[in-house]
């Protein structure tokens, strides 16, 4: 640091914001600039099950996430267990209809 009070930090930084790694200088292959889109197509809310919304995750409780469509909040894990339950309900719907007599056609 500069004894200097337009210096903010080491040599050749002019700014705090200089002190700030952008994706391109972080080593975190995580923050690298993609060209590619990356998301979750076809998520449907738990809560109303709309198609392809937008989620909110806060950053102080990232466990607990919104559906912008409901305003809803749900956790991920209570999401799977919703749909594993209407996966369960729907299995054995499944499997009713596949003990049913198999009808002859009427002509």
């Amino acid at each position: 640091m500069s004894d200097d009070p337009l210096t903010y930090g080491p040599a050749g930084t002019s700014s705090w914001t200089d002190l700030i790694p952008t994706p391109k200088q972080s080593k975190d292959p995580s923050l690298d600039p993609s060209p590619s889109r990356r998301g979750f197509v076809g998520l449907r809310c738990p809560k109303c099950g709309e198609k392809d919304v937008t989620f909110s995750i806060g950053l102080s409780n990232v466990g607990l996430i919104e559906c912008d469509d409901c305003n809803e909040e749900f956790t991920p894990e209570s999401a799977v267990a919703e749909w594993r339950e209407q996966a369960d309900l729907w299995r054995s719907v499944v499997d009713f209809v596949g003990r049913a007599p198999v009808l002859e056609e009427q002509v």
